[in-house]
């Protein structure tokens, strides 16, 4: 009997203890669930406007020649999204790619309309 109380107490822990089995491990934060959200918008916005996107998991196999790519992250700290765009300009190092950041306060379709106005130049190495 004793055993099988401290085995049922085990089980109990389980839950605590971050069991992958737990539901409770399972279910999303709800900061997640509107990150994922705002991701794919993000997304959306930047295939809407015909440009690249840097995020990992796009696919880059879909990108377009010479187009701008778009590379985004959460700013933690200010509770924001910071979107950086680089341009292609033919050179192998991407290092020194031609790059435009978001300003404080500007949206994702006012910084996009930005890049797409701004002129880029192919660097032929000639």
């Amino acid at each position: 009997m004793k055993k099988l109380f401290e085995n049922f107490r085990k089980f109990l822990n389980e839950d605590e203890a971050g069991d992958p089995d737990s539901k409770v491990d399972n279910s999303p934060e709800p900061a997640e669930v509107a990150q994922a959200l705002e991701r794919s918008t993000i997304e959306r916005a930047i295939e809407k406007f015909s440009f690249n996107s840097g995020d990992r998991k796009s696919p880059q196999h879909r990108w377009g020649a010479s187009q701008p790519i778009i590379d985004y992250r959460f700013d933690d700290s200010d509770g924001v999204w910071a979107y950086t765009a680089y341009f292609p300009d033919g050179s192998s190092n991407a290092d020194n790619w031609p790059s435009v950041k978001s300003e404080e306060d500007e949206g994702l379709e006012a910084f996009l309309t930005r890049v797409k106005e701004r002129p880029s130049q192919l660097n032929l190495g000639v």
